[in-house]
């Protein structure tokens, strides 16, 4: 979950990242069974009021179950803690009604594209 690679250029694996600076990002998860049912994290930016919610997952068959929703609120909670003020959060239009409902309001988009390299 916290490893892969990089394209160069790129920013670092989140693993890489977390060990350089380990104040700089949170990870949460919520486990059932022995296993992840729903993770999330948050990357702060130091000097500026930025948070950004990123890597929101729920298994598919805890879907529906308030777990995404709560992980919005337990990084919402701790931005606030940490004296940031505004968040971010780049999501697929999956998670957009629930984001909605916790007070988001989408105000861009962006097309994302995936660089293959040569062969």
């Amino acid at each position: 979950m916290c490893s892969g690679a990089t394209a160069p250029g790129s920013r670092p694996p989140l693993a890489a990242r977390l060990s350089a600076d380990p104040g700089q990002i949170t990870i949460r998860v919520a486990e059932a069974d022995g296993r992840f049912v729903c993770t999330a994290f948050a990357v702060y930016y130091p000097g500026t009021d930025f948070v950004a919610l990123l890597g929101g997952a729920t298994s598919a068959d805890w879907r529906g179950r308030g777990l995404y929703r709560t992980m919005i609120a337990a990084r919402a909670r701790e931005a606030t803690a940490r004296g940031f003020r505004l968040l971010h959060v780049d999501a697929s239009p999956a998670s957009a009604p629930v984001l909605r409902r916790c007070g988001f309001h989408e105000i861009t988009t962006s097309t994302h594209y995936q660089w293959t390299p040569p062969t």
